[in-house]
């Protein structure tokens, strides 16, 4: 598949394999769910949570399954968060109203909703939803882990900051998907849920990141400031839905050898910092990717001339400036036979045969 990939992040209309890929996840996390269930048994705890879990409807198990934060512990985590799991089967239940009598409060999985308990005197929440039903969570727990940043934790939005926020978004979508349905479609085959905080100890700095933990999750913060445009937007919307893409690819084909994963630098030839191998393997892609959809942008006129000029720019220059060769040959001794297909990629842009 990455020797596909540059065809397809030419958003020239190709066949996607998204559905197959998030497929192939969905199994895996349906046995491990079902290990996670025998494990608990086992150990004579969860008969309530074991109990509950074969209850689900068909959609409550797949929202509880696909959640990022599902993904996160049942991959990632040792089986042993009982509370988790019960209190997000519990969710699943209490959205479809099947679940009566006394209970406690509870958020789903998927961080879109929280359910009151009976004496907490609590209030319920629905996150909202972009078009076409992607949820905004900037309030769970769930959002809180994700959003905590290098200097601090971060904070919820405010409401008016919430509005601007799913605007923004929304104004995203719609462009990506008016350059290219593609690409629009990689988006919301990708992502989950978007996570948006603010933080006061960044400085306002606004930045988009994901976690090859927890696929399907996008996270920003400070996207709220009016600093940050809807071009903006747009792209970080799709850089981060490629590596989520990236990082389900990689399951099956691994692009770079895991044991040099923390000890290989390269140099990005894009920003100068020094950069592990996955974030440089990542990073060809994704400019790459951004390269070509700004291109289709330009005679769209649906943004500034000027604006898709310099976006187009920004990702075009690392394949041309001469910190690329230097960088070439430092990762090619580090790939995978699959992962040798980005130095074709590398020696195309070179010789410019995607124009």
């Amino acid at each position: 598949m990455l020797a596909e990939l540059p065809e397809m992040l030419s958003w020239t209309g190709a066949p996607t394999p998204y559905r197959e890929l998030t497929t192939r996840l969905g199994a895996t996390m349906d046995d491990r769910f079902g290990a996670l269930l025998t494990h608990f048994a086992k150990a004579g705890v969860g008969t309530r949570l074991c109990t509950l879990a074969d209850e689900l409807s068909e959609r409550g198990r797949t929202r509880l399954l696909s959640a990022p934060e599902t993904v996160r512990r049942l991959l990632h985590r040792p089986p042993t968060d009982l509370r988790f799991f019960l209190d997000s089967v519990l969710a699943e239940h209490r959205r479809e109203g099947r679940h009566a009598g006394p209970v406690e409060p509870v958020w789903s999985a998927l961080g879109d909703g929280r359910f009151p308990g009976t004496d907490d005197g609590g209030a319920g929440y629905r996150a909202p939803l972009l078009t076409g039903g992607l949820p905004v969570d900037h309030l769970s727990p769930h959002a809180a882990y994700a959003g905590a940043s290098a200097s601090g934790p971060t904070l919820p939005c405010r409401p008016a900051e919430l509005t601007r926020v799913v605007g923004k978004l929304d104004s995203a979508l719609a462009v990506a998907r008016q350059v290219s349905p593609q690409a629009h479609a990689l988006v919301t085959a990708m992502t989950r849920v978007v996570v948006v905080r603010k933080s006061r100890a960044d400085g306002g700095w606004y930045f988009s990141y994901s976690d090859e933990q927890a696929i399907g999750r996008l996270a920003f913060t400070n996207i709220h400031d009016d600093r940050v445009d809807v071009p903006d937007t747009t792209g970080r919307l799709v850089h981060e839905s490629l590596h989520s893409l990236l990082y389900l690819v990689e399951r099956d084909e691994p692009i770079f050898d895991r044991r040099d994963a923390g000890t290989v630098r390269v140099a990005s030839p894009w920003t100068g910092r020094a950069l592990v191998l996955r974030s440089f393997t990542h990073a060809c892609y994704v400019w790459f990717a951004l390269w070509m959809f700004w291109r289709r942008a330009q005679p769209a006129d649906l943004l500034p001339s000027r604006r898709i000029a310099t976006l187009c720019d920004q990702a075009r220059r690392g394949f041309d400036r001469p910190e690329m060769a230097a960088a070439r040959k430092v990762v090619a001794a580090h790939l995978t036979p699959h992962g040798r297909a980005l130095l074709d990629l590398l020696d195309d842009m070179r010789h410019g045969r995607y124009g």
